[in-house]
């Protein structure tokens, strides 16, 4: 099908006539800029780095020792925390303030930003206030920092918004 140049692709063509006729030319499409990809949207490092308390379903930043809702503790109620949270608090567990760093699988690394292990590790040893200070749980971090894959193929970080390889042009493996 041909379409006028003006129409620019995922754009709803309502009042097209089509006109059937053999086209023998071959034109190659620039490609789109990747606009849509491109965001300035920011996510704050309490909506990623969080614990979920079960009594009361909600959630709270890492750094709470207390439930902001029900002022349960949170190692006397039934929580979960969140995937990140999780995989550092683990880490810190396994181990301790020597390795905790380099502790983290390299893939996760990129998506844990400084401070983190160590308001962990403060928390853990029982240094409550020292993780206030430590991080700032409004710290605004872009999406593309957290989420993202990684190729199979040549091991490039991708945003989470592709689903093509930028440099091999390989497809995301699931």
């Amino acid at each position: 099908m041909v379409v006028s140049p003006s129409y620019s692709v995922g754009d709803c063509v309502t009042d097209l006539s089509i006109i059937c006729e053999r086209v023998n030319t071959y034109t190659e499409v620039p490609p789109q800029k990747e606009k849509h990809l491109q965001s300035d949207n920011k996510i704050v490092l309490g909506s990623i780095f969080y614990w979920f308390c079960e009594p009361c379903k909600i959630p709270n930043e890492f750094v709470r020792k207390k439930c902001k809702g029900c002022d349960q503790l949170r190692r006397s109620t039934k929580s979960s925390p969140s995937a990140l949270f999780e995989l550092v608090e683990n880490v810190c567990i396994a181990h301790g303030e020597s390795g905790a760093e380099n502790g983290i699988p390299f893939v996760h690394r990129r998506s844990t930003p400084p401070g983190v292990v160590e308001a962990v590790l403060g928390q853990l040893n029982g240094n409550v206030g020292s993780t206030r200070k430590v991080l700032d749980m409004e710290t605004q971090l872009a999406p593309d920092s957290i989420f993202y894959w990684q190729c199979t193929h040549c091991t490039l970080d991708n945003s989470f918004r592709r689903w093509i390889c930028k440099t091999c042009k390989r497809k995301v493996s699931v």
